[in-house]
């Protein structure tokens, strides 16, 4: 075989991570001060204190916050807050988390400067005077435009009532905006315990000596200027000698008191169930809220039961799977249940950051899918551990009141997690460490040339970091597939000299039997005996079988996938066990059967379980199966990284069937170059690789991000309506 050498592709960003922290819009006073000042502030905003960790919160709930700083001098401050604003995750995006951001001061005397500063951030940060001891209104600035005004060390050095400067700058606020300040406040004031080390503002000078105000008397001002109040009192991580705290304080709302429903279902099995089930009937009860009605699975299978509500929160899957081990009579209630209701609630256990049961994350991928499968109906997945039912119960109704009442897409939070004390929610975010190594690697890329003599499978190993041991046996459940192909090929020109290929038919097709040939003419010992991964006894003997003649295995992959397209409501029991099987039983079966602490074990799994898939709801599901089982991995010291592929441009199974891939194109998918797989593989399997969090085992790849849509001429895919896309929705600036 020829080997055709192509341009070197350029840089692009698409490879992607998913980051989780807390809702702020679910927080209390006391969980946001005690999140706050437990994170340690990066190196370049540990000035801010327990600011940074705020900012960090917000700007992860609503990216496209309208922003105000007050006195912002010589930038200093501003400078830390646009680091903490510009990061997905722990690098910089190229997309930050703001959408504005005004630099005002009394005094144009520093606006070249921070022009000059800040000029990377010239389209989004604008400089004008704002006197605040003087009506806004009055500065050319309009009333409730900000989400967020923030004022740092401001108030340092006045004497006078801060109530007439607060007041004005409420007025800026939106409802539900926050006004955020950085103020030395009284050490002994017990509310405040924190200690951190004053910095003096240059409107500050040393020689001027004011008390610090203390808590209670922040709080006195903040009412005379029309607010409910101190909603937070931060102390910063660590401490030194001075309280200098984040206090922090909320513009009240339009009025509207939470949306709830009039009728409400659970539908339980167990017992637990229903012991949470009574004790969140109770809290809703205390609280003068519908307690709604308890369903038994048993009752909805025999159909004699009412199953009409407003709303249904299903506890099916707390402490127990269900969605994978459904019996036909079972399926058929899951079905009533997810077609049934406009707002389903659909709780779990087992499926949080560290997962014991995975299975119980299938549901968070299949809710995507029946969104927008089904507009108009919304699924919300709700993870919580443990049986403190009481504290389960509050965290419930918390988020049954904030989303009851949204109608919007772009508003419904699809997924939360309550396992840490915390109500967090996801948010999609650049994984630029990753873009940045499959850029080093993909140099130069090459493809076989078709009807070409002998055979050389290389690709471009120029940056090859490390190789593959070639006293080893590698696994690729899938192998024969065309994405298993592709990586069979990468392994091979990495050192690999013995290969398993697993597949149900072997190698029947031409495609496989000239990958067979193609390697063993390079030296490479290929296996490829059919096989069921699914069935763990077919799997167990196969892999026995192969031991007597192939070294010990060291790494997997599992790439098995079958697809059974249509809209839920029409999929068959069998054809929802037949996509279920190859991924759910296939991923557990291998790391039973396959030796514990291999180099890795890397899972191929769809980008539908982030983004939904129509017609593909159960498929859509498996993907955070998978995405949960290497969480699962992770956490007992063993390497499982889940990739979940896009669409490929030159194999796999959508490349080879057009249609499709014009119509992924259409839905917000950039196509995945071979030579970017191959090398997302080569980044997961590096032996240097060290995953500090169990979120940083799962990596997306080939998302379209609006802006770029928009250059096109096209439209936004549905799925970047999702909040969880927020991260990506502002246009990017240049890559560098």
């Amino acid at each position: 075989m020829a080997i055709a050498h192509f341009p070197a592709p350029k840089r692009r960003n698409i490879f992607y991570q998913v980051d989780w922290k807390p809702d702020i819009s679910a927080l209390g006073r006391r969980q946001i001060e005690q999140y706050c000042s437990q994170q340690e502030p990066s190196s370049d905003a540990a000035s801010l204190g327990g600011l940074a960790s705020l900012l960090d919160i917000m700007a992860h709930k609503n990216s496209s916050m309208q922003i105000l700083e007050i006195g912002a001098g010589t930038g200093s401050s501003t400078s830390s807050i646009l680091s903490i604003l510009n990061k997905q995750g722990k690098t910089e995006g190229n997309a930050p988390r703001y959408a504005k951001y005004v630099f005002t001061d009394h005094s144009p005397r520093f606006f070249e400067h921070a022009r000059t500063r800040f000029a990377r951030d010239a389209e989004r940060v604008s400089f004008q005077m704002l006197n605040l001891h003087h009506s806004p209104l009055d500065q050319g600035f309009q009333a409730g435009a900000f989400d967020l005004v923030i004022a740092v060390d401001f108030f340092r050095g006045e004497e006078s009532s801060p109530s007439e400067a607060l007041k004005n700058a409420r007025v800026l606020l939106k409802p539900d905006g926050y006004l955020v300040l950085l103020e030395t406040t009284k050490q002994e004031e017990p509310l405040l315990s924190g200690i951190w080390n004053t910095i003096r503002g240059w409107w500050a000078p040393k020689e001027i000596k004011v008390p610090a105000r203390s808590a209670n008397e922040w709080e006195r001002s903040l009412k005379e200027a029309g607010f409910a109040g101190l909603d937070a009192a931060i102390s910063p991580f660590g401490g030194f000698e001075e309280d200098r705290n984040c206090l922090v304080a909320r513009q009240p709302g339009a009025g509207k008191l939470p949306q709830m429903p009039e009728t409400l279902s659970f539908v339980v099995k167990t017992e637990d169930q229903k012991k949470l089930t009574r004790a969140l009937s109770a809290h809703l009860k205390s609280k003068g809220l519908p307690s709604g009605k308890m369903i038994t699975l048993d009752s909805l299978i025999r159909q004699d039961t009412e199953f009409q509500a407003d709303a249904c929160i299903s506890l099916l899957e707390y402490g127990t799977p269900f969605i994978t081990n459904m019996d036909h009579e079972s399926y058929q209630v899951l079905k009533r249940i997810v077609l049934a209701f406009q707002k389903l609630y659909w709780v779990t256990s087992g499926a949080s950051e560290i997962p014991s049961v995975p299975e119980n994350a299938m549901s968070y991928g299949f809710s995507r899918a029946m969104i927008l499968e089904n507009p108009g109906h919304f699924v919300c997945s709700i993870n919580v551990e443990g049986t403190d039912y009481d504290n389960i119960s509050k965290n419930l109704t918390t988020i049954l009141q904030n989303s009851y009442g949204v109608s919007a897409l772009a508003d419904w939070e699809f997924d939360y997690d309550v396992a840490k004390g915390f109500v967090e929610v996801p948010r999609v975010t650049e994984a630029n460490h990753v873009n940045r190594y499959v850029y080093s690697q993909t140099g130069g890329f090459t493809r076989d040339t078709p009807n070409a003599q002998g055979i050389v499978p290389r690709n471009n190993t120029q940056n090859a970091q490390y190789s593959f041991d070639s006293n080893a046996s590698y696994v690729i459940a899938g192998g024969l597939g065309g994405a298993g192909r592709s990586l069979a090929r990468y392994l091979a020109t990495r050192g690999a000299k013995h290969l398993i290929l697993l597949s149900r038919s072997g190698a029947a097709t031409d495609d496989a039997k000239r990958l067979v040939e193609e390697l063993t003419l390079s030296g490479v010992n290929v296996a490829t005996p059919k096989c069921d991964i699914s069935k763990r006894e077919v799997l167990e003997g196969v892999i026995a079988e192969c031991s007597k003649t192939m070294p010990p295995i060291k790494g997997a992959v599992q790439g098995t996938m079958v697809l059974s397209s249509g809209p839920f409501q029409n999929l068959t029991f069998d054809a929802c066990q037949t996509v279920l099987q190859p991924k759910i039983a296939g991923t557990w079966n291998l790391h039973h059967v396959l030796p514990k602490n291999m180099d890795f074990y890397i899972i191929l799994a769809t980008l539908g379980g982030t983004t939904g898939t129509i017609n593909q709801a159960v498929y859509s599901g498996t993907a955070t199966f998978q995405d949960a089982f290497a969480r699962h991995l992770w956490a007992q010291g063993q390497k499982c990284i889940s990739i979940d592929i896009g669409i490929l441009n030159s194999v796999g199974y959508v490349a080879e069937r057009p249609e499709q891939v014009a119509r992924f194109k259409e839905f917000g998918h950039v196509l995945l170059e071979e030579t970017e797989l191959q090398s997302v593989v080569d980044w997961a399997c590096n032996p240097a690789l060290k995953l500090e969090t169990p979120w940083e085992t799962q990596v997306l790849t080939g998302i379209d991000r609006p802006g770029a849509m928009r250059k096109r001429g096209k439209k936004p895919a549905t799925y970047m309506g999702m909040p969880h896309f927020r991260h990506l929705r502002e246009d990017e600036r240049e890559i560098v």
